[in-house]
């Protein structure tokens, strides 16, 4: 049987709740479950949406929450609660929808 297929929703619940650490590029993709061409694609928008930031660690860029993305993660993880659904897996987790 093939896997459901994931929500936008819930991959980005994925990026910002591995981005809440401060993370490399490759290690969301991982977290994520998602190639590195859609990854740059996700962490663009919530670059724009100011909802992470980039900050250089030596030769690398780090992907940081920021205050208004830790909100969203927040409101995020709160619906989820509410709804009493375990609809958004944690990062290397697997759900049990199906």
């Amino acid at each position: 049987m093939r896997p459901r297929r994931r929500s936008r929703l819930e991959i980005l619940y994925l990026i910002l709740k591995s981005c809440e650490k401060g993370v490399s590029k490759t290690q969301i993709t991982y977290d994520a479950r998602i190639n590195f061409r859609i990854s740059m694609q996700y962490l663009d928008l919530l670059e724009e949406r100011n909802l992470v930031q980039t900050q250089r660690v030596g030769d690398r860029s780090i992907y940081k929450l920021t205050e208004k993305g830790s909100l969203l993660l927040h409101h995020l993880e709160e619906a989820v609660k509410l709804l009493q659904a375990d609809i958004i897996p944690q990062p290397g987790g697997t759900s049990t929808e199906g």
